[in-house]
Formats: C-alpha cells, structure tokens, sequence
C-alpha cells in the first residue's frame, strides 16, 4: 500500500476510536437506518451482525439485488472459489432468503442481478458460524426478497467505445421473473461481450544492454460469451422445496498481436500471433429439500456437458534478402463432462444443527491436440497428441454447529473423499487417494460494534484437466509437456476477519490468512529439455489486508462515502531447478481499490470516480522469467442521472489516468540456471474510452 494510503488509512483509524469513545450514540445522516444489531437469546439462530432495510438502498436508485449488496458497508462479495471440487459446501459469502445459491456455474454475480430491488425486503449480515450451512466464512449477506405475482423484469445496456477499437454496441443484459402461486421463475440473457486494443513497442536486448530488435505491436481482444439462465423454485405448503436452474454459455474470443520488426533503423519483417478460440457448455442443475423424521433431507442432481476449439498460429515474414516465412500453429478440440450426486441430511440437536452429506461425483476431459512448423512452405510435425483426464470421486461430511453463548457461535465440519484418478491417452494411469478434509469456525460478537470470525480449515482442490495435458504459449514461444502424474493439491488454510463499526459513518472488516499448501501446482522440470506443470510441497501465503466504508456526512459532505480495499499477499516455495525461495506462480502482489460516491441530496444525480490496482507477481518458467503489470492504477469517473425518463444513465470515462499495460520477461541460454539469452519489455497504451450504463425496469 503507497504511503499516502497508509497515513489516510491510520488517520481514519485514529479519528475513528476518538469518535466512538466521545460520541458512541450518535447519528449522522442515511448510514443509520438500522444502526444496532439485533439482539437475541442463544437458542435464536442466526443472530443478524447488522439489518439493513430497503429504504437504506433509495439514494443509490438500485435496479437490482446486485446493486445494494454492493452498496453494503465494508462488505465484499465473493464469487466463489474455482477450485472446489463438485458442489461441495458452500463458497460464496450470500444467501437467497436463507438458502445457499442452487447450482455449479450460476454465479452470485448473474443470480443477484436477476432479481428485482423493489423485490428486496431487507439485507442481514450474518456471521458464517451462525448460520447452519457448512462452509460458510466470514461475514454473509442474506438477501430476503419475494416474488411478485406478477411477470416483471430488468434491463441493462452497457456499450463502449474506445480509440482504434470497433464500438462495442451489443453489451447488456435483460431478465424476466415472476411467480405464479407456490413457484417462481426467472429467465436471464447476458451478452457479455468485450472489445479492447492497445498498441506500444516491444524493446528486446541482449544480455549485455545491446538493443536486438524493435517491435511496434499491436493488440486486439474480443470476446461474445451470449448466457441464457433460467430458474424455478417452487414451495409447498408443507415445506419442501423445488429448484431447478438451467445455464446455457456459448464463448468465442479473439487475439491477434501484430507488429513490424525494426533492426538498425530499418524495417527487416513483420510478426502476427492469432489465436481464436471457440466453446459452448450446457448445465442443468435441480435439488428437493423435503422433512423426513426429525430433520431434512436435500437431494441434488447435476450434469453440465461443453466442448471447445482454439486454432492459434504464430506467423513470421522476413523481407530478406533472402525473403522467407516461418508459422507455427496449434490447434486443440475439447470436450468436458461432470456430473454429480449429492445428499444432504440436517436436524436439531437442543440449540445445535447437525449435517450429514454424501456426494459422487464424476469428470472427463477429452482432448486432441496438434502443433506443427511451417518453414518456406515445408511442414514438420503436426502428429496428434490425443489426451483424457477422468476421475471418479466422493466423499462423505458431517457437519455440527450450534452457539456456546448469545455472542459466541462454533462450527465444526469433518469428513474424508475417496478420489480415481486416471490420465493419458489410454486412461489406464489409474491412481486412488485418500484425502481427510475437514473445518473449525468461530463467530465472537465481542460488542454491538465488533464482531470477529476465525477458521482452521483442511481442504483438497480441484486440479484443472488441462493442467494435465501439453500446451504451446504462442505468444511468449514456450511449450509445455503433458504429465500424466498430477495429483489433486491440498492445504491447511488459518483466516481471521473482523467488523468492525466503531461509529455510523464508518465500518472497517480487517482480515489476514495463513495457508500452507501441500502438493500445489507448479512448472517444475521434468527433462534436460522439458517441463510441465507438477507438484511441489511446502508452499506458504500468507494475505493481509481489509476493506471499508466511510460516510462523508459527519464533515457535513452530505451524500458522499468513501469505499476502499487493500490485499497484500506474500508467497514463498523452493523453486525446483534453482532450490532458491521464490513466490508462487501468478500469485497475488498486492491490489487495491478506492471508490468515491457522492449522491446530490435534493436530487436525481449523483457522481464519482474509482481507482483500482491489481499487480502479480509473475511467471517464472524452466527457460524464462516474465511479469505482467501497469504503469498506473486504472480508474474512471462518472455522472449518473437516477430518473432520466425512468431510467438510471450513467457515462463513464475509464483509464482517466492513460495507464498502459506493462510486460518484463528474461529469456536463458538454456536453462534458468544459466546465462542469459535476452531481455524483451514492452509498454502499451490503451488509452481513455467512454462507457454507458442504462438500466430500467418493466
């Protein structure tokens, strides 16, 4: 965090305890529709940390869920954690009316989004070890909402136009919901689609400084990933419960890097990298929750099916003379299979819950894959590498939670999975393990104004398929061979978060983790010539950071707040060519955003700006070193018209800043461990661009 933020971040600290030690009762403006948290005997869970009603969402003339969980103060949402395997325990940190979100790849994002804010109630913040869902950290948001009997939907139109980039004209989302006695429905269209360009030169130079070669690029991105979801929940008046979710995605993404190459002042040929890539997936996904004896049994179903294509090539001209041309290509075809089972069964014991869950699962990855030179119209290679990765699972976890006193909750979880894992163009590579996974949460809410959460907890990953197979980094010209001995990671992971709201005009929700990975996933040599992705043990991180809401109205800005939030991670494992300590692979660095909101009291408007940094800590491979970065946070500014024909306007100016997208690689002789070849860094601008935002309701 620069120093600046540093200083800004103590001062409110500082302010903050002298104001909840001289003024403990006071009220400043909207932030105190429900000031206190509810409070409530012991045998009454979950006790909600904070309520905030609907009226509390008016001044940001919400359109959607989406839009006042986001407005919640010092909270993140969370969009879950891509590598949890099957369906699992729960990941997010939100609830629909009590319930954890049904289904595999609806993400809370799109399921928020498609539901109405008039439809909203309220929004309790509950502390995770309260609740009687397993897997659950943290803080969480409940959303509670019902249904209009009446068919209503939502819109959104999002185009943007950007410098030497074609006007992104299709982007948006529309939704329709309604209820028709005991079922609800909600049927969802997201376009997704994403255009960019930015364009700089690439500088390489020998080992010794000596400027090689010149490249003035070019890059293109797009992306159209059109999504159809639909939903339907229906409750009988016994109680059971229905949900069935559909989720239909077709993606197609398109790259080309282009540039002339200038060697001593002179134009000597010119490179193009072209890599579009194209897939489809289906999910269907249900589950009834019905009583049964003295408790509840859930039964859940999923089956989700896709397959894809990327045909990239990287081609080279030389004007000469001698003229010649060299291309390389890969191409791969894919396809992906899951399906799962998964029952759970629930009951009381006095004050605590108890839980029961058996899951099976099953995945395949088919591949066929290809890569081949092309040299002055001569082919070499293109002999297919035919690839599959499939796995049997399951596991069986029990569950028990209840509260120790009206402020203290405890969750414990505890369990094993029984995994076949086979790889390899025949399969018969066939490997079973035997994982114990398992958690220990707590939730103190040590005063009306601070609550603080802590977890011990045990888990198994799920490894990506593709990690397992061949590929070819067209762009930085590095291959990657299969390996069919990859195993699933592990780690134990310790986390602390807190919340604390000391005064109505600020909330303050600190965090720190420690994980310790066994088997984690890394490039690691496995030839005098060759690497592959592989597992290593003994990797660490440890996180550190937080996020904040500070309204503005105690210094009389009536309307404004502040939203901030800061990362710092710090990784370390033995790299397996060099045994020196080094972070993890494209592992976080630090990141942070700040937001300013201002809505103009008396008024439709309101306006602001952002500014966010997300930096990693880059690549480090058998034969090269490379870092992706920024020269600048990005940020934006906007104004917004909140009833402008009954619909909310808003135009962004993004990139206010002019940051370009910065790369540093060092390529080896021949191995890392040796001297090295050469030095390629670029910096390319983006530019500024404009962004709309239109949302309505019908």
């Amino acid at each position: 965090m620069p120093a600046g933020n540093r200083r800004a971040s103590a001062l409110w600290i500082g302010v903050s305890v002298l104001t909840s030690l001289t003024w403990p009762n006071a009220a400043f403006g909207q932030e105190l529709i429900n000031p206190e948290p509810n409070s409530s005997p012991p045998t009454d869970r979950p006790v909600a940390a904070r309520t905030f009603s609907a009226e509390y969402f008016e001044r940001f003339a919400p359109n959607s869920a989406y839009d006042m969980v986001i407005r919640l103060p010092g909270f993140e949402l969370r969009q879950g954690d891509e590598a949890d395997r099957g369906l699992g325990l729960a990941d997010t940190n939100v609830l629909l009316n009590g319930r954890r979100i049904s289904g595999k790849s609806t993400d809370p994002v799109s399921v928020l989004q498609d539901i109405s804010a008039r439809s909203v109630q309220r929004i309790e913040l509950l502390d995770a070890a309260s609740v009687d869902i397993p897997g659950l950290t943290g803080l969480v948001a409940n959303v509670v909402y019902s249904a209009s009997s009446r068919v209503s939907g939502r819109y959104t139109y999002d185009p943007s136009f950007r410098r030497d980039t074609p006007v992104n004209w299709w982007n948006g989302s529309v939704s329709i919901s309604g209820a028709s006695g005991q079922s609800e429905w909600t049927i969802g269209l997201r376009t997704n689609n994403r255009r960019s360009n930015s364009e700089g030169p690439e500088v390489t130079e020998a080992a010794d400084g000596m400027l090689l070669a010149t490249r003035n690029e070019v890059s293109e991105f797009s992306r159209d990933a059109p999504k159809l979801t639909a939903t339907l929940v229906r409750t009988a008046g016994s109680g059971n419960v229905f949900n069935a979710n559909l989720a239909l995605e077709r993606i197609r993404l398109g790259r080309t890097i282009s540039g002339d190459v200038i060697v001593g002042g002179e134009q000597v040929g010119s490179e193009l990298v072209d890599i579009p890539e194209q897939s489809w997936s289906a999910e269907f996904g249900t589950d009834y929750e019905f009583a049964l004896g003295g408790g509840r049994l859930k039964l859940i179903g999923l089956a989700s099916y896709g397959d894809g294509s990327t045909n990239g090539s990287f081609s080279s001209a030389i004007i000469g003379p001698p003229p010649s041309a060299m291309s390389r290509l890969f191409d791969r075809e894919f396809s992906e299979t899951e399906a799962v089972l998964r029952a759970e069964y629930r009951w009381k014991t006095g004050i605590g819950d108890v839980q029961l869950s058996a899951e099976g699962s099953y995945n395949r990855l088919s591949s066929v894959a290809s890569s081949r030179f092309i040299r002055d119209g001569e082919t070499q290679g293109g002999q297919p590498d035919i690839d599959s990765v499939e796995e049997r699972r399951g596991e069986i976890i029990g569950s028990w939670s209840r509260p120790l006193t009206s402020a203290l909750d405890l969750q414990a979880t505890m369990g094993f999975e029984v995994s076949e894992l086979a790889a390899g163009s025949t399969g018969a590579d066939s490997r079973v393990f035997f994982r114990p996974k398992g958690s220990l949460s707590a939730g103190w809410r040590a005063s009306p104004s601070f609550t603080l959460n802590a977890k011990l907890e045990r888990k198994v990953d799920q490894l990506s398929f593709f990690d397992f197979l061949s590929n070819v980094d067209l762009v930085n010209d590095s291959d990657r061979a299969n390996n069919s001995q990859l195993v699933p990671p592990q780690r134990w992971a310790v986390s602390l978060d807190a919340r604390w709201h000391p005064a109505s005009w600020l909330t303050l929700s600190p965090e720190a983790s420690f994980t310790w990975f066994e088997d984690v996933v890394e490039s690691v040599p496995i030839s005098p010539t060759e690497e592959a992705l592989g597992n290593l043990d003994g990797a660490r991180e440890i996180r550190f950071g937080g996020s904040g809401t500070l309204n503005l109205d105690w210094i009389g800005f009536r309307g404004a707040r502040l939203d901030f939030r800061g990362t710092k991670s710090i990784s370390r494992l033995d790299d397996p060519l060099t045994g020196e300590r080094r972070p993890l692979n494209d592992g976080l660095d630090y990141s942070y955003s700040i937001e300013f909101r201002h809505d103009v009291p008396g008024s439709d408007w309101a306006w602001g700006g952002e500014l966010f940094r997300d930096q990693y800590v880059g690549t480090t491979r058998l034969t090269e070193t490379f870092r992706l970065g920024q020269t600048k946070p990005f940020g934006g500014l906007f104004v917004e018209h909140k009833n402008l024909a009954g619909l909310t306007a808003t135009v962004w100016v993004n990139n206010i800043l002019d940051a370009e997208s910065t790369f540093e690689g060092i390529d080896y002789v021949d191995r890392r461990d040796g001297p090295v070849d050469f030095t390629e860094r670029y910096s390319r601008r983006s530019g500024r661009f404009l962004q709309f935002n239109i949302a309505g309701s019908f």
